[in-house]
């Protein structure tokens, strides 16, 4: 700030200076004109001086010249010389009571012998301002001077006042610019700054971009938040993502769990029934067996067909019963696994003569994908066998005439499948839900054992047994074995 005052003073100074100086010349000017004119007016008009020197000189002047000269008005500071060139003297000064200069202060100027005015300035410590002509016919200098320098004048009592009056005006102006300055640099970009962070905050919404606009040092802290904005921004990616996979994995647990519950609990329920149930086979098939003997004697003493007719029914009812309570203990029995690794092709080699008879009496085709296969299961072979013919009994049981039967062997990410296909009706969802629970069944004669029985000695492998029924598509049962 005293800088730019410092400035603005010295350039009104250096202004109003020079101004001073070009209005003194100015005057001056005109008053060494006026001389020189008419000293060569009186050369011309008057008789010339006998000779150059310097009596002569003094004697012309004074009859030509002077009587003009000294009615001439100049200011007390003012005068004009009349100098002898050659004699270097002072001929004469106008006013008379004017104080002359020095002819030191000239002496170096008497060399300009043109009659081109030069101006010169008068040396410290009084100063001054002169301007110089020469005047050849009569071998003379022309000087008018003024002893008043600037420093001197009213005119710099006038600047140094209007300093002093404008120091106060120009310090509150530049505290204004300062302040507006700062206003636009710093102040309102802050202001800006601060109301986008509280945004931000409030809405924890860090994606918003400060523009970089002030001073180069709010430019870089507007850069920096953004940088701190990205970081947050990728944090807050991070912890998304990481919360939908802690959110997929409690859910998965979850379901885990469920399934798992569902399990213990089926396990109960089975465990309970197939106690209850077992001890009734057993309680049943000792009686059955001694009826079933009695009949077989009675098939053998009658004689009459209707006599025969009612045994041979009698002996069909005791038969079914026989295979409910075979199925009852197959269901119940807790038999240990003994694992094998076999071959998937030389599993399903096996169990085709069986399925071939399923479909002995009925006109069906059965088609057997990948029979071929080599892919290494780890299985109890017995129980494989029983899933296997069991599901295949059912497909052709379910299996609308002149249709296909198809079996798919093939191999997933996790485990080994085996599909079995019948274009049949699809199985209504209120049916399908319940088609693994024991004893529910929706054939006449059958004893709601076979696919709970299968779901049980697959998991107890490690596998699994799934449905797929749709329309125009017919029911696929999948049979899920782990790999080896």
């Amino acid at each position: 700030m005293g800088l730019f005052y410092s400035i603005s003073v010295t350039t009104f100074y250096t202004q109003a200076e020079h101004q001073y100086r070009l209005d003194t010349n100015k005057a001056l000017i005109s008053t060494l004109q006026y001389a020189r004119s008419l000293i060569s007016e009186r050369w011309q008009t008057e008789p010339r001086p006998l000779g150059q020197t310097y009596k002569n000189k003094k004697s012309y002047v004074a009859r030509t010249i002077s009587k003009e000269l000294s009615l001439f008005s100049l200011p007390s500071t003012s005068g004009l010389m009349v100098i002898d060139t050659a004699g270097r003297r002072v001929i004469e000064t106008y006013p008379k009571k004017s104080r002359r200069l020095k002819y030191a202060d000239i002496q170096n100027h008497l060399h300009h012998k043109t009659s081109r005015i030069k101006p010169f300035s008068l040396p410290s410590p009084q100063g001054g301002y002169a301007v110089i002509t020469y005047f050849a016919p009569l071998d003379v200098h022309l000087v008018a001077y003024d002893r008043l320098s600037f420093e001197s004048s009213s005119l710099y009592e006038s600047v140094k006042s209007w300093g002093y009056l404008t120091l106060p005006i120009m310090v509150m102006f530049i505290a204004a610019i300062l302040v507006l300055i700062c206003l636009r640099a710093f102040i309102t970009p802050i202001q800006k700054l601060i109301k986008i962070l509280v945004e931000a905050i409030q809405k924890d919404d860090f994606k918003t971009r400060i523009p970089l606009s002030g001073s180069s040092e709010m430019q870089s802290l507007s850069e920096q938040i953004n940088t701190l904005f990205t970081y947050i921004n990728k944090r807050d990616d991070i912890l998304a993502k990481h919360a939908d996979y802690l959110e997929d994995l409690v859910k998965e647990r979850t379901r885990d769990l469920q399934s798992t519950q569902q399990q213990l609990v089926r396990h109960e329920r089975l465990a309970a029934v197939g106690e209850f149930a077992s001890s009734i086979a057993h309680e049943l098939r000792n009686p059955l067996a001694s009826i079933k003997i009695g009949v077989e004697k009675l098939e053998k003493l009658a004689t009459l067909p209707n006599d025969l007719k009612r045994t041979a029914l009698v002996k069909k009812e005791i038969l079914r019963l026989e295979n409910m309570l075979t199925g009852i203990l197959s269901f119940t029995a807790n038999r240990p696994n003994t694992t094998e690794i076999l071959e998937a092709g030389e599993v399903i080699e096996q169990a085709i003569p069986s399925i071939e008879s399923f479909r002995a009496d009925q006109n069906l085709s059965l088609k057997i994908i990948g029979k071929k296969s080599r892919t290494k299961i780890a299985i109890d072979k017995n129980k494989t066998m029983q899933a296997i013919l069991n599901v295949a009994k059912n497909a052709f049981d379910a299996a609308p005439p002149e249709s296909m039967i198809t079996i798919t062997l093939h191999e997933t990410d996790k485990d080994f499948c085996i599909d079995v296909h019948n274009e049949g009706d699809p199985i209504p969802s209120g049916i399908t839900s319940r088609l693994f629970e024991p004893f529910y069944t929706t054939k006449s004669g059958g004893t709601g054992l076979g696919l709970p029985t299968t779901k049980r000695i697959l998991e107890e492998m490690g596998g699994n047994i799934t449905l797929r029924t749709e329309h125009n598509y017919g029911t696929c049962f999948s049979i899920h074995l782990p790999l080896a």
